[in-house]
């Protein structure tokens, strides 16, 4: 494989699906509510034996190829129906595994309405860093975002919310963040307004849908609106202090800079993601799953391959070439140093594969345009911002 001879690995992504069930059963949801059904044929919760395994894996994994930074997003379903004892458990076998070899990093994405003083606890013990997913204020949170009876989530998930807060206040754990799916027909400015005065939010990050040319109908100018006037309220604020990872990471990519997203900007080639199932099958990036289901079935496992190996694997090296190759219609746009197309699952049909420009295209390209635009107004010259896009 290219990226195994040319260079180690500096950092790997890996999406555990820890609980293949949850409690709430959000409409949009790619992992229940898309044609994937793959969660029904594996155990609900990830057991001892496949943690040990996985970790096994990984260590190996990083030793064969050098990775010094490895990244566990503890991810769901809900990963927060884990008992508590097994999610202490599987963390000190990842710590006892691997963190005398990389860098370890955990991470959680919850839906919050189960934070409890025991949870948090855990989360300070093994330092795990938590993302909470919030779609806005009550009335916005609430008709997406619902339990199995209909009952809308936006009470608890508030509750969970602040109790992270005041223990990241008291110095217990990180700062906990947001994440927003956005809906381009709800008020971009007044989300955020609500995240930072009602929420008290300082990180937050927006992310499109999961959806491909087959599965949506939704005009693209409505999100390229959504995202510029998000950052127009972003601005307007000036506190250095707020991250708002969408935002930050664009900038950052117009001002001639790394983005701190892996999915966008020029393409990372010391950085790698792989999706770990409760089963302990392995899988290519977990979003794909709403493209084909087939690109997270591998027929491999933490128990019969390696990292290496599997990072040759055909469906591996499918979505490799996808991200390095530019479809045909982005090879003249200005953007494409910036955008490389803009993220996978948006290329993908059917018919063509990954060989489609974004369904988010035009919506991009109002984005940057407007941070374009912003960084010129603040004394960034025509001349740099023509080196960054044209850079060859």
């Amino acid at each position: 494989m290219d990226l195994i001879k040319k260079k180690n690995i500096k950092q790997l992504e890996v999406i555990l699906k820890t609980v293949e069930r949850c409690n709430l059963n959000c409409s949009y949801c790619y992992f229940f509510n898309h044609s994937d059904k793959s969660y029904k044929k594996h155990p609900p919760f990830i057991n001892a034996q496949t943690i040990v395994e996985t970790a096994k894996f990984l260590r190996q994994g990083c030793l064969d190829l050098g990775i010094s930074t490895l990244l566990i997003e503890f991810h769901g379903g809900e990963p927060m129906l884990q008992p508590h004892s097994a999610f202490d458990q599987m963390c000190t076998t990842f710590s006892d595994y691997l963190a005398d070899h990389v860098n370890l990093l955990f991470t959680m994405q919850t839906n919050g309405t189960l934070v409890t003083d025991e949870w948090i606890d855990l989360l300070a013990k093994h330092d795990v860093c938590v993302g909470v997913s919030c779609d806005g204020p009550k009335e916005n949170h609430d008709r997406f975002r619902l339990d199995h009876q209909g009952n809308g989530s936006f009470d608890s998930m508030a509750k969970g919310l602040k109790s992270l807060q005041k223990a990241h206040i008291s110095h217990r754990i990180q700062p906990p963040g947001l994440l927003c799916v956005i809906n381009p027909h709800q008020n971009a400015r007044s989300i955020y307004r609500y995240f930072r005065e009602e929420l008290e939010v300082m990180s937050m990050d927006f992310l499109f849908p999961a959806v491909t040319y087959d599965t949506s109908n939704e005009n693209p100018n409505l999100y390229g609106k959504f995202l510029c006037d998000l950052f127009d309220a972003w601005v307007e604020e000036d506190d250095v202090d707020v991250n708002v990872r969408i935002l930050e990471s664009t900038l950052r990519l117009l001002l001639g800079k790394q983005s701190i997203l892996s999915i966008s900007g020029p393409i990372i080639d010391n950085y790698q993601g792989i999706t770990i199932s409760s089963a302990g099958d392995i899988g290519s990036d977990d979003s794909l799953r709403s493209a084909d289901p087939s690109f997270l079935v591998t027929e491999k496992t933490v128990r019969n391959t390696t990292l290496t190996q599997i990072l040759q694997h055909p469906t591996f090296e499918l979505v490799k070439n996808a991200i390095n190759q530019l479809p045909s219609g982005c090879k003249s746009c200005c953007w494409q140093n910036i955008c490389r197309g803009g993220h996978i699952l948006h290329r993908y049909s059917r018919d063509n594969g990954f060989d489609n420009s974004s369904l988010m295209c035009k919506a991009l390209k109002q984005f940057y345009a407007k941070i374009a635009q912003h960084v010129l107004e603040n004394g960034f010259s025509q001349s740099q911002l023509e080196d960054v896009l044209f850079v060859i």
